[in-house]
């Protein structure tokens, strides 16, 4: 069981891998590596402001976010969904502490591997390490194109959009949180969501 519960992890950390970078590890190619599942209560805080990040995360099940502090401020800076993967990444890349804190929204289910062990087999297969600059390069991607959205779509196109990549798990979040991530003030998301609401009614 616990030789099938490792193969049931590899093939689904693989898996995430392909659909983010379009590239195939065998995985008899590294049949030793350890990945760790492990789960979250709501609110419970996976990677703490000050620590240095040691994992990189693929997530099974839940929400999370990343939160920044500033001035007794906390901001949203990214959530993130089933299917997707995630770090503390300037901390795990430089080994540095974390400015960011990545906290669960939701019961929260996820894969990881530790830092140790990726440069293991980076050093040992070229084909890792070209896996490894493919999937810092498309989380430098998605947060470009969060930021050119942040501009270019209205906050309500972006709320909408919210919802429909969370499978409604958002709508169980505080207004405040969510407009936090917009970028907007909760008054503003609590107008969209009234608007919305109206919508649907009279379809």
């Amino acid at each position: 069981e616990a030789i099938q519960d490792s193969l049931n992890s590899l093939n689904f950390m693989l898996d995430i891998i392909l659909s983010k970078t379009g590239l195939l590890i065998p995985p008899d190619l590294i049949p030793d590596l350890k990945i760790e599942k492990k789960t979250y209560k709501k609110n419970d805080i996976i990677t703490r402001e000050g620590q240095i990040e040691k994992y990189a995360y693929a997530l099974r099940e839940g929400c999370v976010k990343v939160t920044f502090n500033h001035n007794d401020t906390s901001f949203i800076l990214g959530i993130w969904f089933k299917g997707d993967m995630f770090s503390s990444l300037v901390s795990f890349l430089e080994q540095s502490p974390s400015r960011t804190n990545i906290i669960a929204l939701t019961e929260t289910e996820v894969e990881r591997v530790d830092y140790t062990q990726i440069q293991k087999y980076y050093r040992q297969y070229h084909m890792v390490s070209e896996v490894g600059r493919k999937v810092i390069e498309h989380q430098f991607i998605l947060k470009a194109n969060r930021e050119l959205e942040m501009l270019s779509k209205t906050a309500e196109e972006r709320y909408m959009e919210l919802i429909e990549q969370s499978g409604h798990l958002i709508l169980d979040q505080p207004v405040k949180e969510i407009a936090s991530y917009l970028g907007i003030h909760p008054e503003s998301l609590s107008r969209i969501r009234r608007r919305i609401k109206q919508q649907m009614q009279m379809k």
